[in-house]
């Protein structure tokens, strides 16, 4: 059991390396879905001056910063006067190449602002607050209102996944330390859906407000509290499940750190569900 243990701390410590590097990771975004608007233009006006890089026009004059603007239609934006004082943070997109995609340091606050050369005229939306770390929209162009395109689906079908997953490895890791009767089984699954619903619903709210690299940095201190309150609870029933204090917590270590290495793999190879 010694050797075991030494050896899924070595792969533990072989997989989960944290370099921090300057202005790494994802960033937060804002996605909008424009269907079918062609000759258009579009920019998101911000409620604040500076975004990231971006900066307000009309408070520090022209710094585009994400490429060069068309100068008739950057002129037609930066004349546009917002009537709530909103301003344009020089960053444009024509909607015969895409959609609103702003993928670095978009406003918290924001409203939508489309802009037709061919008649010189303007739609404006009504604000909105970016709802979550990677905030996704379809916009209602004869109403100019956003509604919000999260997959809430996938989020918990993927929860589903984690959980199952999680408590079916640590059954098996059971098999290896003889607790396969009743007893020890009830008790690793109670326990395992307890704390798997908990890390669970942590990791994936952190997930939607904070992305993907708070969801890393929280990922192992959460994992590690899970293991200590089930140290403690397998310490409780060891005799109900017929174990030695020592057998029963070595277990919940190696378990706990298996499971651990399983989710970070499948997360690795498929990103969408874990």
């Amino acid at each position: 059991m010694k050797k075991l243990l030494i050896i899924l701390v070595v792969l533990f410590w072989g997989i989960f390396p944290i370099a921090v590097k300057a202005d790494m990771g994802p960033k937060p975004s804002i996605v909008i879905d424009i269907k079918d608007e062609e000759d258009c233009y579009a920019t998101l006006l911000s409620k604040q001056d500076v975004s990231g890089p971006y900066v307000a026009y009309d408070v520090y004059g022209k710094q585009i910063f994400g490429g060069e603007i068309d100068e008739e239609i950057f002129a037609a934006f930066s004349s546009y006067e917002d009537v709530d004082g909103y301003h344009f943070m020089q960053l444009v997109w024509n909607l015969n190449e895409g959609n609103i995609n702003w993928n670095y340091y978009p406003p918290d606050e924001f409203k939508v602002l489309l802009y037709y050369p061919q008649n010189d005229s303007y739609k404006i939306s009504d604000s909105y607050d970016a709802y979550a770390f990677n905030s996704i929209y379809i916009l209602d162009i004869d109403s100019m209102s956003l509604i919000q395109n999260y997959d809430y689906s996938l989020e918990i079908l993927s929860f589903i996944v984690r959980v199952v997953l999680t408590i079916v490895v640590e059954l098996l890791v059971a098999l290896i330390f003889n607790l396969c009767h009743s007893k020890a089984i009830n008790k690793i699954i109670k326990i395992n859906i307890i704390t798997q619903i908990i890390l669970n619903l942590l990791l994936n709210i952190i997930n939607y407000f904070g992305g993907s690299l708070l969801f890393m940095f929280a990922f192992i201190p959460l994992e590690v509290i899970v293991c200590i309150i089930e140290m403690i609870y397998y310490n409780k029933v060891k005799e109900i499940m017929g174990v030695s204090r020592n057998k029963v917590l070595l277990y919940a270590l190696c378990a706990n750190i298996i499971s651990m290495i399983v989710g970070w793999y499948l997360a690795r190879l498929i990103p969408g569900i874990f």
